[in-house]
C-alpha cells in the first residue's frame, strides 16, 4: 500500500506512522505531516529549499511547502522514523 493511500484527507488515519527506508530510498512527505523522529540511523530531509540533518531520536518540525519534503537515509544502516501531526504528538 501506497503511504499517500494512507494519508489520504478526510480519513481516520492512526498517527504516528512509524517507517523504515534503505540506502537509495527517498519518501515524500504528505504535507499533512508536521513532526518527524528519527528513531535509529541518520536522516537528510530538504523542504523548503534547506537540508535538515537528523540522528538518533532527534525530532524536528518541517515547514509548509508548496514542494513538500523528501526524507531518505543518510547511511547505510536503515533509517527507522515516525511521521506525526503536532496534535499526535500532545497525545
Amino acid at each position: 500500500m501506497k503511504l499517500s493511500n494512507i494519508l489520504k484527507p478526510r480519513q481516520n488515519v492512526s498517527l504516528p506512522i512509524l517507517l523504515t527506508l534503505n540506502q537509495n530510498q527517498s519518501l515524500r512527505i504528505p504535507q499533512l505531516i508536521d513532526e518527524v523522529q528519527v528513531l535509529s540511523g541518520g536522516a537528510w530531509i530538504t523542504v523548503a529549499g534547506q537540508d535538515i540533518i537528523l540522528t538518533n531520536q532527534e525530532i524536528t518540525s518541517i515547514p509548509q511547502s508548496k514542494d513538500g519534503a523528501i526524507i531518505s537515509p543518510i547511511s547505510q544502516e536503515p533509517l527507522v522514523f515516525e511521521l506525526r501531526t503536532k496534535e499526535a504528538s500532545l497525545i
